[in-house]
Parts: C-alpha cells; sequence; structure tokens
C-alpha cells in the first residue's frame, strides 16, 4: 500500500485556527469543523488506514456539499496571499485527481480528475 501524507495537527491550528481531534477511539479518524463565514461552516475529516476523506460543506446547518473519497495520497494544508486551504490528492494507476478546498476567503470546492 502507498503512503498516506497529511499534515500535522499544529498546521491545521495555524491555517484555520482549530484543533484537529480524534473522531473515533482508535485515534484513526482525524477530524475538525471550521467556521468559514456567516452561517458556513467545513467539516473536514480523514481516515488513516482506510486512506479515505469526508468534505462537508454547511450553510445555516444544511449540507450545501458532501463528498467522500477513498485511495487518497496525500492531504496538503495551501496557505498564500489571497487564499487558504486543503487540497486532497487521489491517484490510481490510470488518472490523478485533485479536490482544492478553498476555505478563507470564502468557500468553494473545485476538482480536476487527468488521465496518467
Amino acid at each position: 500500500m502507498d503512503s498516506f501524507i497529511v499534515p500535522g495537527d499544529e498546521e491545521f491550528l495555524y491555517a484555520f485556527g482549530v484543533e484537529l481531534a480524534s473522531a473515533d477511539v482508535d485515534g484513526d479518524v482525524r477530524a475538525v469543523r471550521i467556521p468559514v463565514g456567516e452561517g458556513e461552516v467545513l467539516e473536514f475529516s480523514y481516515d488513516l488506514p482506510g486512506r479515505s476523506v469526508r468534505i462537508r460543506a454547511l450553510r445555516g446547518g444544511s449540507a450545501i456539499a458532501d463528498l467522500f473519497y477513498e485511495g487518497v495520497s496525500k492531504i496538503m494544508i495551501r496557505s498564500g496571499r489571497a487564499s487558504t486551504g486543503i487540497e486532497v490528492d487521489l491517484a490510481d494507476d490510470s488518472y490523478r485527481q485533485s479536490i482544492i478546498i478553498q476555505v478563507y476567503p470564502v468557500l468553494g470546492i473545485t476538482g480536476r480528475r487527468l488521465l496518467s
């Protein structure tokens, strides 16, 4: 099995001002809830042994996006002058895929899938 690269807890705290926490008894699932804007929240979690992520965007308490992906190879925090977010990379023998979650200044989720 390929490695699953994830940012350290301190990277989430530094970028978003919230702590990553265990979401299960074994500590294999890590989760964070990030207030984004007025009434908007990003819920992001990943499962280390399962190499999966769940991305939920909420507005006014209702889900506007609920995405789940397996086969994740890397999670990165991206921070620049104009925006801060999370990038999730997936790949296998036939494709490469990236999901970009812009957290600040406004919540947005985009993705691209390319043939290898």
